[in-house]
C-alpha cells in the first residue's frame, strides 16, 4: 500500500482544471460504457467528450477514484456546441467505483476497461445535476439497483449486442433555463450538493453571478460513500440519428457543503404527493438558497422549480474553500468508513437514532436542529429529581457514527480513552442486569429498576448533518437517552418478522457466566461476529438452579471466533424441558429489540425493528445517569480543580478537559475477539490519524490517558513519538494492577511525553480505566509471595476478605484458610497473578471490613518456602499497610505536577483554565456556528504561577511506602 500522508484530507477536497495532456490517474479513471466508436474522450485545457453523429447509443465519462464521504458540494463548468434531442451531460454521484485502468482510446479499450459506471444515467443508485437535450438544467435520480439492459442492434456490419444501464427507475425533475428555447452553443455551471441523505442541484448560466436551484431529492440509499462522475452521451431519438456535439468540462471543484447548499425538505418525501418551501441562510453571510415550490407524483419525490441567489464569480461555491483543520477533521471523522466491521459488515446491526419531537418537526432548539439541547452539555452529578420525560421521534436506523473530539478544541487538558462503547448490555442482558439479579435498588444501572431494560432501550441522538454533528461534539458527551415504555418499543417492531412470543409465564435467561458453570437450562447468547442471537426463556417464577451467574457475564470466549453458536443445553429435568429457546438473525439495516425480561403467556419478548416500521414513530425517552467513565473523569477533574481554581471556581468537562478516543468507532466492548483491534488501529490511528491530527491542532498542555490499552493504541511513529519509548507489551511493567511493576508508576517515574511531529513535547499522565468502579477507589496491591505469607499467617482475615467479596478465592494458595477446595491440582504460584488486587470499592461501604482486619491477629505459621518473607505489625491491617494506596490521590498529584510544569493557570475572566486559542474557528466558520461563536476569543495565554496557582507541589506518594493519613 502506498504511504499516504496523514495530513491528506479524506474525502479529498480539490480543484481540477483538466489541463492535460493526460488524465490525472491519482484522482480520476475514465472510459466508455460500451464498444460503440461514436465518442472520443480527451484532456486538453478541459475534459472533452466529442460525440460523433451516428446511429447508436454511447456514453463517455470520468469518475473520481476516491469515494466522497459526508456532506459536500461539487461544481463544474461546462459548454456544449449543439444541444438538442438525444444528448445529455451531467455531474452525478454513484456508489460503484470504476475500473482499475483508464483507457481514453476506444480502439485500445478492452472489456475490462469499459464499464457502465461511465454511462450517463447509469450504474444506479445515482443523483445527477444535468443539462438535458435542449431543455436546460434539471435534477435526475434513481434509487434502484444497478440493472443492465441487453439489446440487439442492426448495424452495417450485421447484428450487434449492446449493453446499457436499465433506465426503468430513472426519475427526472422539470428542466429550466433562463432562455427558452435553448439554442447552442451553451455555457454554464452545474452543482451537486449533499447534506445527510438530502440532495440538491444548482446551475448558473454562462458567467452570471446567480446560482439557481434546479431540484431537491431525498435519496435514502445514497448517504454513504459516493464517486463523482462527469460525462456526456448521445442516442438515436424519434427516428433520427444520434446527434453530434462537443462537450467540455472545466473548473471542477469538490469541497464540504456550506449551510444552504441543500434547502430544507419540510416533510418526509414518500410516494404520496408532497411539497416543500424552504429557505436557508447562514447568519451574516450571503443567502445560499431562496424559496421554491415543488410537487411530487406517486412513485417519485419532490423536485424544485426555484431560483436562489448567491454571490459567486467563479465555479467555487460562494464563501467556501478548503475548511480549516478543526472543521476538516470533524467532517472527515464523521464520514469515515475505513473499518469494514463497522461500516460495511455492520455486525452489530443498525441502531435507533432519535430527535426531540420539536426538532424533528422543524422547530429550532437552543442547540440547533439536531435536538441535542434536550440534555445539558456535559454530565451532571446525581440529583434527587428524575430527569423529565421528553417525546422523541425515530429519525433513522443506522450504524453509530464515529466519534470525534468532545469539547473545546483548545482545552488545555485532553483525556484519551480506547473507543466509544455501544452501551449497557447492548442487546442480551448480563447477569448483573438480568431480571434475576439481586442488585440493590440504588445501583447505578440506567433506567428504572422496574423496567428491567436492556441495551435495546438505549436511544442514540440523531446528528445527520455535519453542523449537527459538530454541535453535538462541541460539549462534553450528553446523558444517554433511554426509552421509558415497553409499549413504545413494541410499536416499532416490523410485522411478520418472527417476533419471540412467550409460550408461558417466563423470565429471560441472562448471558452465560464469564467464569464458573453455566446454568443447565441454557442462557441468552449473542454472537459477536454476526447478527445472531439465541433467546432462552426460563419458566417463571424462575430462580437459577444453584448460584446466580457471576456479575459481568458475557458469551463464552471459546465460541466468539466461530460462526457456530453454542449447543443448547440438553434438558435434564422437567423444569429444563419447559425452557423456550428462539434463535434469530437480522439484516444490517435492522435491529433486534429485547422488550421485556419478564413476560406472561402471549406477550412479545423480542422482535425486529427496521426503517419501514420505526422511522417517523414517536416514543417517550428520559436521560439516564451519566456513564461511569465520564462520571469518574469529572470526579478527577473536580479534585484537580480544588488545587487550580479559586473558591467558587469549578473545572468542567468539555471546557477545561476535552475527551477523545484512540479509535473512533463504537463496539460492545474492547478486545480482539469483539473487533479486529490491530486492523482498526492501523486504519484509525496509523493511516487516518484522527487522534493525532486533533492533538496536533488542539495542542493540549497535558494528556491524561486512561488505561494501558489506550496508551498502546496511541503509539504511532508516523505521527509522533513517546519519550522514553514505551516498554514492550509483556514486559514486567506492562500492567496497570498496581505495585512496584505498575505501568502508571513507570510512566510517572520516567516523565513520559508525547511529541507530535514538529511540535513541543506534551506530558502524559496514565490512569486506570475510568470505566471500572475500582479505578479510583482505595485498594491494596499485594505481591504474590507476600500474599501467600499473609494467607498462612492470618487465616481469619482471609476469611473476612473472601466473605466480603474483596478478594478472589482462586488467588489463595491451596491449603490456606479460606482457599476453595480445588477440583484439580492447584496451579503453581508462578501461574497465578503476580499482583493481587484487594479492592475497597468504596471506603464507607467496607469500613467494617477493615475494622475487622485490625482485630485479626497472627494465628498461623509460614511454610518453609516462605520463611524469609517478613510482614510488618501484629494485625492483618498492619500487615497490609505497605501495599495500601489511593489511586485518585496519586493521579491528582501526577496531574498537578504536569499542569504546574506547563504553567496552566486559571482565567478569572472566563472562569476556566486559560488557553492559547490560536487559529481555531470551530465554533464560527462557513460550515456552522455554535453558541454564538468562540467564548474564549481573545483569551490570555497561560501565564506564570499566581497566588491561586502556587508553584510548589508535593511529589506523588510511593504506592509501596506511603503511609496514608486516613483509613476507610
Amino acid at each position: 500500500m502506498p504511504d499516504v500522508p496523514s495530513a491528506d484530507p479524506a474525502p479529498p477536497w480539490f480543484n481540477e482544471a483538466f489541463d492535460g495532456p493526460v488524465l490525472d490517474d491519482r484522482r480520476w479513471v475514465g472510459g466508455y460504457c460500451n464498444e460503440v466508436d461514436e465518442a472520443l474522450l480527451s484532456v486538453d485545457r478541459g475534459l472533452h467528450v466529442r460525440l460523433i453523429r451516428g446511429s447508436r447509443y454511447v456514453s463517455a465519462a470520468v469518475l473520481t477514484r476516491v469515494p466522497v464521504r459526508g456532506d459536500f458540494v461539487a461544481t463544474v463548468g461546462f459548454s456544449t456546441g449543439h444541444p438538442g434531442p438525444g444528448t445529455t451531460l451531467e455531474i452525478a454521484a454513484i456508489t460503484l467505483d470504476g475500473p482499475r485502468d483508464t483507457q481514453l482510446d476506444q480502439n485500445l479499450a478492452t472489456a475490462y476497461d469499459r464499464s457502465l459506471v461511465f454511462d450517463v444515467h447509469g450504474a444506479p443508485p445515482y443523483v445527477s445535476s444535468e443539462f438535458d437535450e435542449a431543455d436546460g438544467a434539471r435534477i435526475g435520480w434513481n434509487r434502484g439497483p444497478a440493472l443492465t439492459t441487453v439489446r440487439q442492434e442492426v448495424t452495417a456490419a450485421g447484428t450487434a449486442t449492446l449493453s446499457i444501464s436499465d433506465n426503468r427507475y430513472n426519475r427526472y425533475g422539470p428542466s429550466s433555463w433562463p432562455e427558452q428555447p435553448v439554442r447552442g452553443p451553451v455555457t454554464g455551471w452545474l452543482a451537486l450538493a449533499r447534506q445527510g441523505e438530502d440532495w440538491a442541484t444548482w446551475y448558473r448560466c454562462r458567467d452570471e453571478p446567480q446560482w439557481r436551484l434546479s431540484g431537491v431529492v431525498r435519496a435514502m440509499n445514497l448517504a454513504g460513500p459516493v464517486f463523482i462522475r462527469l460525462g456526456a452521451k448521445h442516442w438515436p431519438k424519434n427516428g433520427r440519428s444520434a446527434p453530434g456535439t462537443a462537450v467540455r468540462f472545466h473548473g471542477f471543484a469538490l469541497a464540504p457543503a456550506l449551510p444552504g447548499c441543500v434547502p430544507p425538505i419540510d416533510a418526509p418525501l414518500t410516494d404520496a404527493p408532497s411539497s416543500f418551501a424552504g429557505r436557508a441562510t447562514a447568519p451574516g453571510r450571503p443567502s445560499a438558497a431562496g424559496t421554491g415550490t415543488a410537487t411530487a407524483t406517486a412513485g417519485t419525490t419532490a423536485t424544485a422549480t426555484a431560483t436562489a441567489t448567491a454571490t459567486a464569480t467563479t465555479g467555487v461555491w460562494p464563501g467556501r474553500g478548503v475548511p480549516p483543520p478543526e472543521v476538516a477533521i470533524t467532517q472527515q471523522v464523521r464520514a469515515c468508513q475505513a473499518c469494514s466491521w463497522s461500516s460495511e459488515e455492520l455486525r452489530f446491526g443498525a441502531f435507533l437514532h432519535v430527535r426531540p419531537v420539536e426538532a424533528a418537526d422543524g422547530a429550532d432548539t437552543a442547540d440547533g436542529a439536531d435536538g441535542t439541547a434536550a440534555a445539558a452539555p456535559g454530565p451532571a452529578g446525581p440529583t434527587d429529581e428524575s430527569p423529565p420525560v421528553i417525546r422523541v421521534q425515530v429519525e433513522s436506523l443506522e450504524r453509530p457514527q464515529p466519534d470525534a473530539l468532545y469539547g473545546c478544541r483548545k482545552a488545555p487538558l485532553m483525556l484519551v480513552g480506547i473507543n466509544p462503547n455501544l452501551g449497557q448490555g447492548w442487546l442480551a442482558p448480563s447477569a448483573r442486569d438480568s431480571a434475576l439479579s439481586a442488585r440493590p435498588a440504588d445501583d447505578d444501572t440506567p433506567g428504572e429498576r422496574a423496567t428491567e431494560s436492556t441495551g435495546s432501550w438505549l436511544l442514540r441522538r440523531a446528528t445527520r448533518e455535519d453542523a449537527a454533528y459538530a454541535r453535538h461534539h462541541r460539549h462534553a458527551p450528553s446523558h444517554r437517552l433511554w426509552a421509558t415504555r415497553v409499549a413504545d418499543l413494541e410499536a416499532l417492531l416490523a410485522d411478520g418478522r418472527s417476533p419471540v412470543v412467550a409460550a408461558a409465564a417466563s423470565v429471560l435467561a441472562p448471558a452465560p457466566p464469564r467464569e464458573g458453570k453455566p446454568d443447565p437450562r441454557g442462557h441468552t447468547w449473542r454472537s459477536v461476529d454476526r447478527r445472531w442471537i439465541r433467546l432462552t426463556l426460563w419458566p417463571s417464577p424462575a430462580e437459577p438452579a444453584g448460584p446466580l451467574p457471576a456479575a459481568g457475564a458475557a458469551e463464552p470466549a471459546a465460541t466468539t471466533t466461530s460462526p457456530t453458536p453454542p449447543t443448547p443445553a440438553v434438558p435434564s429435568s422437567p423444569e429444563a424441558a419447559a425452557v423456550q429457546i428462539a434463535e434469530r438473525s437480522w439484516p444490517a439495516d435492522a435491529q433486534w429489540l429485547v422488550l421485556r425480561q419478564r413476560a406472561q403467556a402471549g406477550q412479545t419478548v423480542a422482535g425486529m425493528a427496521d426503517a419501514a416500521s420505526a422511522v417517523g414513530r414517536q416514543l417517550d425517552a428520559r436521560a439516564g445517569p451519566v456513564d461511569r467513565y465520564y462520571a469518574q473523569a469529572d470526579q478527577v477533574l473536580q479534585a484537580l480543580g480544588r488545587h487550580l481554581a479559586p473558591a467558587g471556581g469549578r473545572l468542567r468537562l468539555g471546557e477545561d478537559l476535552s475527551l477523545h478516543d484512540a479509535l473512533a468507532c463504537a463496539s460492545p466492548a474492547w478486545s480482539n475477539w469483539k473487533i479486529p483491534a490491530e486492523a482498526t488501529q492501523q486504519a484509525c490511528v496509523q493511516h487516518h490519524g484522527w487522534l493525532h491530527r486533533q492533538i496536533a491542532h488542539s495542542r493540549p498542555r497535558v494528556l491524561l490517558v486512561t488505561s494501558s490499552t489506550a496508551l498502546r493504541l496511541m503509539a504511532s511513529d508516523r505521527h509522533g513519538r513517546f519519550s522514553p519509548p514505551l516498554p514492550l507489551p509483556g514486559a514486567s511493567v506492562w500492567s496497570e494492577i498496581g505495585g512496584a511493576d505498575d505501568l502508571r508508576r513507570w510512566v510517572a517515574d520516567h516523565g513520559l511525553t508525547w511529541t507530535p511531529q514538529g511540535q513541543a513535547p506534551i506530558p502524559v499522565v496514565l490512569a486506570g480505566h475510568l470505566s471500572y468502579a475500582d479505578s479510583l477507589a482505595p485498594q491494596c496491591h499485594v505481591p504474590v509471595r507476600q500474599w501467600d505469607a499473609f494467607c498462612a499467617l492470618f487465616p481469619d482475615a482471609v476469611q473476612v476478605l473472601v466473605n466480603a467479596g474483596l478478594v478472589d478465592g482462586r488467588t489463595i494458595a491451596a491449603g490456606s484458610a479460606g482457599a476453595p477446595a480445588p477440583a484439580a491440582p492447584a496451579a503453581p504460584a508462578a501461574a497465578r497473578p503476580q499482583v493481587i488486587r484487594l479492592s475497597a470499592r468504596g471506603a464507607d461501604r467496607h469500613a467494617p471490613v477493615w475494622q475487622a482486619l485490625a482485630g485479626c491477629r497472627r494465628s498461623g505459621t509460614l511454610p518453609p518456602d516462605l520463611a524469609t518473607v517478613r510482614l510488618p505489625g501484629a494485625s492483618a491491617a498492619d500487615a497490609l499497610e505497605p501495599w495500601w494506596h489511593d489511586p485518585q490521590q496519586e493521579l491528582i498529584a501526577r496531574l498537578l505536577t504536569a499542569v504546574r510544569a506547563q504553567k496552566v493557570a486559571w482565567d478569572p475572566q472566563r472562569q476556566a483554565l486559560a488557553r492559547e486559542v490560536g487559529d481555531c474557528r470551530y465554533c464560527d466558520n462557513d460550515w456552522w456556528q455554535i453558541d454564538g461563536g468562540c467564548r474564549y476569543a481573545g483569551a490570555v495565554p497561560p501565564g506564570p504561577p499566581s497566588p491561586s496557582n502556587p508553584p510548589d507541589l508535593p511529589s506523588p506518594p510511593d504506592p509501596l511506602t506511603a503511609q496514608q493519613e486516613t483509613r476507610p
